[in-house]
């Protein structure tokens, strides 16, 4: 099975001033990926994470993607020959937080 790869991209330095409501940033830009492999069992993505040092700052989060695969089989009757039909789903979660004024 193929991994289900994380990326995220976001400001290097970013900050929230609460006496003003302003955000102070650097604007310089990074993105780092993450592959998550799929296994069977009980699966964790926080202790995933932890372990390969991987978090997301919602304060710093420019996008977030998440891509994986799903794959199915549909059984259908054809009279006496049944065959399936076999589907494959490639599956892109996007969030985007750029803000445009």
């Amino acid at each position: 099975m193929f991994p289900i790869r994380v990326t995220v991209e976001e400001y290097v330095a970013a900050g929230i001033v609460p006496e003003n409501d302003s955000y102070v940033f650097d604007t310089t830009t990074i993105q780092r990926t993450i592959d998550i492999p799929v296994e069977e069992g009980p699966f964790s993505t926080h202790t995933f994470f932890d372990t390969h040092n991987f978090s997301i700052n919602f304060v710093t989060l420019l996008e977030f993607s998440m891509k994986f695969s799903l794959k199915t089989i549909r059984f259908r009757d054809l009279g006496p020959l049944k065959s399936p039909d076999c589907f494959s789903f490639e599956i892109v979660v996007s969030i985007d937080r750029i803000i445009v004024k």
